[in-house]
């Protein structure tokens, strides 16, 4: 997919902007400040997105009818296909002694300026939100998000998209700011009232693609930190996603004009309709006699701190490890993936879904993988026990080694 029009750009227009008047001023600002055509330009700046392009690679492309607004009218792209374009009024034209605008022109919203929820997925075209201010027809916009690059793997089907966080809204109304005094590196800073709403960003095919190679989707994305972030592919319009995944630090931080490439490796899958979705490797990164991706976290909660058979987000090692997104599985989780086909080997546990998806379980001391559930026990806690002397699985109580060897595993499921 080719991303002409993208970040790391500054794009220089000719404009008036403050208020809207419908009379005709002609080619050339007036005195009055009023503006019929704007030029924009994107300069020497690249945008690092368009690899296909061997020739001019890494400049900004304009496309023919695309709208800026400024100060609050409309302007449309006269041509496209070059780094400069001709932009002419819609209707009003622009005056003003503050000139500010938005691209594209629906991010002013009616004078709400509002980063939206959806955006449609057009092959080759990518419209990132940007900003300019100038007191003078020359405006220099600037992206005022972060962008992620969201790669999925060959055969896989995409009809939609859908990214949130445990708690930063992702959309919703926002004010311009200034990061440095002077520097014009303007970001979105979402308004309380976005953040409270809690929205999330939608990629939306018009018809579902079925990637014959592995393909990248590209989602404006607010600048600021999250808590983890949570990440949907969707097959059609149903309920249910296809592929979840969701990032594994505790915090990421986006910042304003810089990518995010996200491989998609599918970290989280759905062992049966309607069950959580199952982190496909242990928390942690440990990849020795601990198990493949062993966390080596010991159990760090006393049975006493247990309600209603869950443990708080404090003592989940899973949360812990990851962040709010992400939890350690029940006992009646553990019981449900039981009755999923499953095979015991080399000191592994591998369960195959009848949806084609699989989760593999690891040995962590000898010849017992041992997991922890998030389930109150009449000790402590619950763990399951993968025994690889005698392949059995069976659970057992937490009888108090909880900062002992042996370790306890963790594997995580999404919140």
């Amino acid at each position: 997919m080719t991303m002409k029009r993208f970040f790391y750009m500054a794009v220089a227009a000719m404009a008036a902007l403050s208020s809207c008047t419908s009379e005709n001023a002609g080619e050339e600002m007036k005195a009055d400040g009023k503006a019929d055509v704007f030029i924009a330009t994107t300069g020497e700046t690249r945008t690092i997105l368009d690899a296909t392009n061997t020739t001019d690679k890494g400049k900004v492309y304009w496309v023919k009818d695309e709208m800026i607004s400024v100060n609050g009218c409309e302007y449309k792209a006269k041509e496209g296909g070059a780094t400069t374009a001709e932009f002419e009024k819609v209707s009003n034209a622009a005056q003003g002694g503050t000139f500010k605008a938005y691209y594209p022109a629906t991010l002013y919203n009616a004078g709400n300026p509002t980063l939206p929820d959806t955006y449609v997925y057009e092959e080759g075209k990518f419209n990132m939100p940007m900003y300019a201010e100038s007191s003078d027809r020359t405006l220099s916009f600037k992206n005022i998000c972060g962008v992620l690059a969201i790669t999925v793997p060959a055969s896989t089907m995409v009809k939609k998209i859908v990214v949130s966080s445990p708690d930063k809204a992702l959309s919703g109304s926002f004010m311009v700011k200034e990061k440095t005094s002077g520097q014009q590196d303007y970001y979105a800073e979402l308004t309380s009232a976005a953040q409270t709403a809690k929205g999330t960003i939608t990629l939306s095919c018009t018809e579902a693609i079925n990637t014959t190679v592995a393909t990248t989707f590209y989602l404006a994305i607010p600048a600021q930190t999250y808590g983890g972030l949570k990440i949907k592919v969707y097959s059609d319009e149903s309920t249910e996603p296809t592929r979840c995944m969701a990032t594994t630090q505790k915090s990421i931080t986006i910042e304003r004009n810089k990518i995010y490439p996200i491989e998609y490796a599918p970290n989280a899958v759905q062992m049966w309709s309607g069950g959580p979705f199952f982190a496909t490797k242990d928390c942690g990164g440990l990849t020795d006699s601990w198990g493949e991706g062993g966390s080596g976290y010991y159990g760090c909660y006393n049975g006493t701190d247990l309600e209603d058979g869950q443990i708080p987000a404090q003592y989940d090692n899973a949360t812990v490890a990851w962040g709010n997104q992400w939890r350690m599985p029940t006992q009646n989780e553990y019981e449900t993936l039981l009755t999923v086909s499953h095979v015991m080997s080399n000191r592994t546990t591998t369960f195959t879904a009848s949806n084609g998806n699989s989760v593999v379980f690891y040995w962590s001391v000898g010849n017992y993988g041992d997991y922890w559930t998030s389930s109150k026990s009449t000790k402590t806690a619950v763990y399951i026990s993968f025994n690889y002397q005698n392949n059995i699985i069976e659970f057992k109580d937490n009888i108090g080694r909880w900062n002992e060897s042996p370790v306890w595993l963790v594997r995580a499921v999404l919140r």
